[in-house]
């Protein structure tokens, strides 16, 4: 397992093909919600702030309705997974990946 790809439920994440693969096939995901994606596995569990999320993912200098932006961004995730419980909403805090149903995400956010 490369320190650049992670398994989640069954869900290959591979950062340096920039893609999410379930079973060997693409899971077409468009770019900003891939990019939330991998932040939000990166942070291993952490909750993700709405700011810290727009920041990294939409960067500092462009202009976008920050809320509808991450909104979208999230809806757009838990349908290409197929499991809307895989990211978890904390009210009034922002996004965290939960812990996978085997227990852990492997591969370079757990090695």
């Amino acid at each position: 397992m490369s320190e650049n790809t992670w398994i989640i439920d069954g869900l290959e994440l591979d950062r340096r093909s920039f893609t999410l693969r379930r079973n060997g096939k693409a899971v077409r995901l468009d770019p900003k919600p891939l990019e939330l994606l991998f932040l939000l596995v990166e942070s291993q569990g952490a909750v993700i702030s709405h700011g810290e999320a727009l920041r990294r993912v939409w960067g500092e200098d462009v202009f976008v309705n920050g809320e509808a932006a991450l909104y979208t961004a999230v809806k757009k995730i838990r349908q290409a997974i197929g499991d809307p419980t895989l990211i978890e909403t904390v009210p009034g805090k922002g996004y965290r990946l939960r812990p996978a149903a085997n227990g852990s995400v492997t591969g370079a956010a757990g090695s």
